[in-house]
């Protein structure tokens, strides 16, 4: 890992089923670790700009869509007029969480079969709207790469405050490199014990040496039992409890 990349965030282990923990349980560590999280982030944001994230992992099962949904949802909770866009549009795993399979989405816009207002979608929480991937389509990469991305994020800047981009992983395939080219930020979603290290300092290092800017790195599924953020906090919560109820 190049000094350079900051670790920006320690999101802990989560056995929960909810899709939106900072929704369901929002006093539980791994929710403020998505605070803090987002704290960070505003450093990263350009001055006058709007803040554009891409989450990209170097496979799969890291929990890039987990973290890019939560991220997106802890910056609407806050205020943020907030999208999240499902940019994984060969596995459209977002698709799948919101139950979108045969909804317009972003391949239909893309291919200029659709116009913005048809592809986004509200959910529980407000200022957060959902533009999920559309029909999946032969071509992904053709797809980003055409004109009609570039139109897209000038026209979600002129709305919202926040773009969260769920991608595909970078290490796989290269839509995320294209999506990167539109993000002022870009977060790799390392996990433990799943992610490949020697295929994560191959992807980093290719990506370093084309001087991709603003790119920061979050562990996820941080288990207590290594002593690290989870352990910590996990005794400041308890410590906190005990204090309420003395």
């Amino acid at each position: 890992m190049a000094p350079q990349t900051p670790i920006l965030g320690y999101i802990p282990e989560y056995k929960g089923t909810s899709r939106i923990v900072i929704e369901s349980e929002p006093l539980s560590i791994i929710s403020e670790s998505f605070r803090a999280l987002r704290t960070k982030l505003k450093y990263m944001t350009p001055p006058d700009d709007k803040l554009v994230l891409c989450i990209t992992s170097t496979g799969m099962g890291e929990g890039k869509t987990f973290c890019a949904l939560n991220l997106a949802a802890i910056f609407a909770i806050s205020g943020k007029k907030t999208t999240l866009l499902g940019f994984d549009l060969r596995k459209p795993r977002l698709t799948e969480l919101f139950n979108h399979q045969k909804h317009t989405g972003l391949s239909h816009y893309l291919a200029g079969h659709a116009k913005l207002d048809e592809i986004k979608y509200t959910e529980s929480i407000k200022h957060l709207t959902i533009i999920p991937s559309g029909e999946i389509p032969p071509n992904p990469s053709e797809l980003i790469s055409c004109c009609n991305t570039k139109k897209l994020f000038s026209q979600l800047k002129e709305e919202f405050d926040v773009i969260v981009i769920d991608s595909p992983p970078i290490g796989i395939v290269a839509d995320a490199r294209l999506l990167m080219e539109h993000s002022n930020c870009n977060l790799f979603v390392v996990r433990e014990n799943k992610t490949i290290k020697e295929q994560f300092k191959h992807t980093h290092q290719s990506l370093t040496e084309e001087k991709i800017a603003h790119m920061g790195i979050i562990f996820n599924n941080i288990s207590k039992d290594n002593g690290g953020y989870g352990h910590y906090s996990q005794q400041y919560y308890t410590d906190s409890k005990k204090s309420s109820q003395s």
